[in-house]
């Protein structure tokens, strides 16, 4: 199989995935909504690709996509579910066609174990960024300078393969990743958020940088974290410290933390102190792929304080939570709750 052809599969998966998850109603509220009103005609008039490479992408669909969106017909409720879809079929088709082009020109690298290389822009405008995802799962891969790296389900850190390790090594983040850095102290390591800079030389630690929560996060395993906002240092961390950072008014809180419980996803283990409830349903999604839904905004202005050890049940996290904050739950389909009082 040629390079080309794993990118064409790659890109095939993803849009199949998409519209699987939103036939089982397992997409996000967001995803949903923006899923439903794209609208194809929407796109650009002129796309560069050959016949050839559009006669393969509709052939992959053909073959791919449409038959995990196919109904299991001895069911009515399926046979319903067929009936809302249908006006959604033909973005399927055309949104895998635009995957199975953009994709097509992508080489895949090889830094660290299922790493990907695809033509994304940093803050400096460059075009040759090593993107390593982690989408259905924890990934752990290895930096060119020998930094390790876990990068938690639904996270990915990029850097650019020409500029990296030359002055300095730079990253950028979207998601939450642990960092065991590898020792330089010629050359920074830069971790990039949003307007939040960690600038290490070598120790190790944990950065969490959710675009859906309204807080981010650093906490210090072993060695010494200097945190930038635009450039001013707003704090250096020390061994079980830890920093976190409000988007919406840029306050900051330093706190000490056990770091069994910073890094408690890497053990799959649930472990919230003085969480938002954003966080919660954030954590029990990448655990147990349930999404919950708040009736209400019930527990909307809460904080999370709860610790479960490695394979938990679902519902045994639920019942505590609901005991903990008087509030029950029910289930809407196998992969979707709500909590309601």
């Amino acid at each position: 199989m040629k390079k080309e052809d794993g990118s064409y599969w790659e890109a095939l998966e993803r849009i199949t995935r998409l519209f699987d998850r939103y036939d089982k109603y397992t997409l996000d509220e967001k995803s949903r909504e923006s899923l439903e009103k794209w609208n194809p005609e929407d796109l650009p008039e002129r796309i560069e690709v050959t016949d050839e490479i559009l006669d393969r992408g509709c052939q992959r669909i053909t073959d791919g996509v449409f038959p995990k969106l196919e109904p299991r017909k001895s069911e009515k409720v399926e046979r319903e579910r067929r009936i809302l879809l249908a006006p959604l079929y033909k973005y399927a088709a055309v949104a895998a066609v635009l995957l199975i082009t953009a994709f097509s020109v992508i080489y895949f690298g090889d830094i660290g174990k299922g790493s990907k290389k695809e033509p994304v822009a940093n803050n400096e405008g460059s075009n040759n960024m090593i993107i390593l995802s982690a989408e259905d799962g924890i990934r752990h891969a290895t930096l060119p300078d020998g930094t390790s790296l876990s990068i938690n389900k639904g996270s990915k850190v990029s850097y650019d393969e020409q500029a990296f390790n030359r002055k300095k090594r730079e990253v950028w983040i979207e998601g939450e990743a642990y960092f065991d850095v590898a020792r330089n102290p010629e050359k920074l390591f830069i971790i990039h958020n949003e307007n939040l800079q960690t600038v290490v030389r070598g120790t190790s630690f944990n950065v969490k940088a959710y675009e859906e929560l309204s807080e981010m996060s650093i906490a210090v395993r072993t060695g010494k974290v200097e945190v930038q906002e635009n450039d001013r240092i707003i704090a250096t961390l020390t061994p079980n410290r830890q920093l976190v950072y409000a988007k919406s008014d840029g306050s900051v809180r330093e706190s000490t933390i056990s770091w069994e419980d910073a890094g408690a996803w890497m053990d799959s283990r649930l472990v919230l102190q003085n969480a938002g409830i954003d966080e919660f349903l954030l954590r029990v999604r990448q655990l147990y792929d349930i999404e919950i839904i708040l009736d209400n905004d019930v527990l909307r202005n809460e904080r999370v304080v709860v610790s479960f050890e490695k394979n938990a049940g679902f519902a045994q996290v639920m019942d505590m939570v609901c005991l903990l904050y008087n509030v029950k739950y029910k289930k809407i389909s196998p992969e979707r709750v709500t909590i309601y009082r």
